[in-house]
């Protein structure tokens, strides 16, 4: 069985940021106030999107097909996170895990999933 692209993410920069799969496709915003050097930005994005696609888990079960739009609001706020804090450093100095959760909850974006 063939399936083809489960998952498409667009970033773009201050205006946020695209998640789309078969059966959904979400808007991200950017946090405010962010400015800085980008350099690292995408790379902060994809590295947390992967790292929070790999803690949903699959259950054995291809979890591309079985994303939501609360799935995808998760995986985009954590990405969104991730690369503000990214953009708010000198270089390319991607955050630890921690660092993206405590800069989400002082953003109110809420990681419970």
């Amino acid at each position: 069985m063939e399936l083809g692209v489960q998952l498409v993410a667009v970033t773009l920069g201050a205006n946020g940021s695209t998640l789309t799969t078969p059966r959904h496709s979400l808007a991200i915003p950017a946090p405010s106030g962010i400015r800085g050097d980008t350099i690292g930005a995408g790379d902060s994005y994809t590295a947390a999107l992967l790292a929070g696609i790999l803690r949903i888990g699959t259950n054995g079960v291809n979890l591309l097909a079985t994303l939501d739009e609360n799935d995808l609001l998760f995986l985009g706020q954590e990405a969104a996170a991730a690369a503000a804090i990214t953009v708010n450093r000198q270089g390319a100095d991607l955050p630890y895990r921690a660092e993206i959760s405590s800069s989400a909850r002082i953003r109110g974006i809420p990681l419970e999933n």
